[in-house]
């Protein structure tokens, strides 16, 4: 971001540039909810298809279902796989004909699915009554009289593939839940913890005077345990980046180490503040410019608001400033802009002004010194690049600065706070040295 450059914070200590790389990608949706198929196909012709016909079209409709013999794969451990199924699906379908009634498995299936019924209102559980099994029947049935199962909600059909619209509208749609950005983040710290096949998590959770997690049926124990120190991670955040990284030790690599102080390092910032930069892009005819305050903008703090402003995505990119202002400064940042296009993309037959124009990636300059720009240059930098995102640096204080005439600057509130951005820069800056010392 421009020159390097020294700055005291409000302790006075001294701080450098810190390290920054291109953020990284999280997901942005769960997977649809689990809806898991009970059935006994093996002793009638044709039922293993009639039952695959019935799982393909829940599966057309953007439901997740788990049937075993399309889903489980060769040296699984299938028990466990269907134990989990059993665990964790939202909705379970019984196929409930002749041969089911006389399967130990369906029965054993069932009778866990109505327990977890008894136990969880919001679990969705729909007998179908096929190949001639009715209610009559089903009560009927010597195994099954002590469930009940006939007096919940049931569907008659010929056979699983007839059944398939009512069975649709008992599960309402597949709903593709937007996970919080905790989630995001903690789930991709684990993953990088889990990646790290060889460590033994036991001694960081010893270390950070952690609780090891109960073990839960068809989830390893290692992932479980970096799915909890995900979380107690993140509740630490980026200042005791170093505690962690410390206590991770060389049990995992340094680039998995920078990935998890970069994903703490975008959660340190206030949510709403930093949502202040995605908004501005959408102002229409031209992008509002974004006022922070703060005294490591360049180097550390407009990374750190950018990254929770368009999380989970990393199309964003800084362009930076390079060398003085001198005299005419929107001559300057033009040719800074341009220059920066045209690395970017040696040997385009485009001209940089319209990569500019189509580009999907979301563009941002830092102005570092408020000093250098008043309220006519910046509107005229706006006009010239209205799909670029100016970020003005104000300093310790975000004054009001439309009465010294930026009436299209959006002032990214609540203020930072100036002990906080001392302590997360430099936890970073030390969690950095850190690691490049391992």
């Amino acid at each position: 971001m421009g020159p390097h450059r020294f700055r005291k914070g409000p302790s006075g200590r001294v701080r450098s540039h810190c390290p920054w790389h291109p953020c990284i990608v999280l997901p942005a949706l769960m997977p649809p909810p689990l809806v898991f198929l009970s059935h006994s196909s093996n002793r009638t012709p044709g039922a293993l298809e009639d039952t695959g016909k019935l799982r393909d079209a829940l599966a057309g409709a953007s439901h997740d279902v788990q049937l075993d013999f399309r889903t489980i794969q060769g040296g699984d451990d299938w028990y466990a796989k269907i134990l989990e199924w059993l665990v964790r699906c939202r909705a379970a379908v019984l196929l409930l004909s002749p041969d089911a009634l006389q399967s130990d498995w369906v029965y054993t299936e069932a009778t866990f699915l109505k327990v977890r019924k008894q136990l969880d209102p919001q679990l969705i559980l729909i007998p179908v009554l096929i190949r001639g099994v009715t209610k009559q029947s089903l009560s009927s049935a010597e195994k099954f009289i002590p469930l009940q199962l006939h007096t919940l909600q049931c569907i008659e059909a010929t056979d699983a593939a007839s059944s398939a619209p009512q069975v649709l509208a008992a599960l309402g749609p597949a709903v593709h839940l937007v996970v919080p950005e905790q989630v995001q983040a903690a789930d991709k710290i684990a993953a990088l913890l889990v990646r790290m096949g060889g460590m033994d998590l036991s001694n960081t959770f010893v270390a950070l005077t952690l609780a090891e997690p109960p073990w839960h049926p068809g989830t390893d124990r290692n992932t479980l345990m970096a799915q909890l120190l995900a979380r107690h991670m993140l509740k630490l955040g980026i200042s005791s980046a170093t505690r962690i990284m410390d206590v991770l030790g060389r049990g995992i690599d340094a680039s998995a180490k920078a990935d998890i102080c970069r994903i703490l390092a975008a959660f340190w910032v206030h949510e709403k503040a930093a949502n202040h930069i995605s908004e501005a892009k959408q102002r229409t005819p031209t992008a509002w410019a974004v006022a922070i305050n703060g005294n490591f903008l360049p180097d550390f703090t407009a990374e750190a608001y950018a990254r929770r402003a368009f999380w989970p995505s990393e199309q964003w990119r800084f362009i930076p400033i390079e060398g003085g202002a001198g005299t005419d400064f929107v001559r300057h940042v033009t040719e800074s802009i341009l220059k920066w296009v045209e690395r970017r993309n040696p040997g385009s037959q485009r001209k940089p002004e319209q990569w500019l124009a189509r580009t999907d990636i979301s563009l941002l300059v830092v102005i570092p010194e408020r000093q250098w720009v008043d309220h006519q240059a910046l509107n005229a930098l706006r006009l010239k690049f209205p799909r670029i995102t100016f970020i003005l640096e104000t300093g310790e204080e975000l004054p009001d600065l439309h009465g010294e005439g930026f009436s299209e600057v959006t002032l990214a509130r609540p203020a930072l706070d100036l002990l906080e951005e001392d302590k997360a820069q430099q936890a970073f800056s030390d969690a950095f040295a850190m690691i490049r010392g391992d």
